[in-house]
């Protein structure tokens, strides 16, 4: 059975520190903003999630990039 909600470490693409990201795997593919702790920057998050709620991919961006 897959996990509700996934911690993903992944490195901010502005200033590279290190985030935790909390992936909701109950409620499909989701595009949200999160501000990195360290340098403040709105970092653009897209979770991907299967048909039986496995965490796919999740992937950090700049944003509008």
């Amino acid at each position: 059975m897959p996990a509700l909600v996934e911690d993903v470490l992944i490195p901010c693409p502005y200033c590279g520190s290190p985030m935790i990201v909390e992936a909701d795997c109950t409620g499909g593919d989701q595009h949200f903003y999160e501000d990195c702790q360290t340098c403040c920057s709105p970092v653009e998050i897209r979770v991907l999630v299967g048909e039986n709620g496995d965490l796919l991919d999740l992937v950090a961006m700049r944003e509008n990039e």
